[in-house]
């Protein structure tokens, strides 16, 4: 009987991540992911570039393409929009829900938009947006300029770099002067539904340097968090790969021609 007590208050076996603490090891469960490569690094901004850049020109023709279904009553303004909170239905079947603010400007030349909206055709594949967007140029003594901005967050299935929702904060530049034909930059943030997102430093591209490869700082985050640190020096498309000091090697884009799809989405008409 005493034999059967003392048996019933022995102190339990120590759990297992108990035991490991005092082993030395690591639990299981306390393992940590392994870094991503360095060319998996690098595919991160592949994605990017692959998907589409953020383009001005495509949030503006989505929120005037949407715009152009309402009517006199709903949401009765020819460029503006601003609903009651529960919206509105126009007869086109689009509903109309939230403020909006469009304006051309003259000096420069070019056009914003800020925008808190929710416009669902029948169809029912809805442009949400929250931010703003704007693209503006002018004429140089040798040539022109472009710059454009998106911030906040913007979803529409009319544009690739919009069908899975962007969400940043990007300011993208271009310019033409003489023999040195073009130079197109981006610089801030950009996020494609969470899944890929980069942080560009002044990455820039030139015409008369290098005109397949953006070269700059970037930084890409894994789906754990981590941040990995990118630097394009080269007009290779390759770069070496920091992960909080640790060096990963040299890494490699699988894209090229980033900047001349740039170029294209800011250039003027000719």
């Amino acid at each position: 009987m005493i034999v059967s007590m003392l048996l019933g208050c022995a102190a339990p076996e120590p759990a297992a991540a108990d035991t490991a603490a005092e082993s030395g090891e690591t639990a299981p469960s306390e393992v940590a992911p392994p870094l991503l490569t360095a060319d998996e690094a690098l595919a991160i901004l592949d994605v990017i570039y692959t998907t589409g850049l953020p383009d001005p020109g495509a949030v503006q023709e989505g929120y005037l393409q949407a715009l152009s279904h309402g009517d006199e009553e709903c949401p009765g303004l020819e460029l503006q929009m601003n609903t009651q909170p529960e919206g509105c239905t126009a007869e086109s079947g689009y509903h109309y829900s939230g403020l909006a603010t469009y304006l051309l400007t003259e000096d420069p030349v070019g056009w914003s938009l800020s925008a808190e909206l929710e416009i669902t055709p029948p169809s029912g594949a809805v442009l949400g947006a929250g931010g703003a967007a704007g693209m503006w140029g002018g004429e140089t003594d040798k040539g022109w300029w472009r710059q454009g901005t998106i911030n906040g967050s913007w979803q529409s299935g009319d544009a690739p770099f919009l069908s899975d929702g962007y969400s940043g904060s990007i300011a993208l530049f271009a310019e033409s002067a003489g023999t040195d034909r073009y130079m197109v930059g981006m610089d801030g943030a950009i996020s494609y539904g969470g899944a890929a997102v980069v942080d560009l430093s002044k990455m820039s591209a030139r015409s008369s340097e290098c005109a397949a490869y953006f070269l700059g700082l970037v930084q890409v985050r894994d789906e754990h968090g981590r941040w990995y640190q990118i630097e394009l020096s080269e007009c290779t498309g390759c770069g070496e790969v920091l992960q909080d000091g640790t060096e990963l090697g040299e890494g490699c884009m699988q894209t090229q021609g980033a900047p001349a799809a740039l170029l294209a989405l800011l250039a003027p008409e000719e």
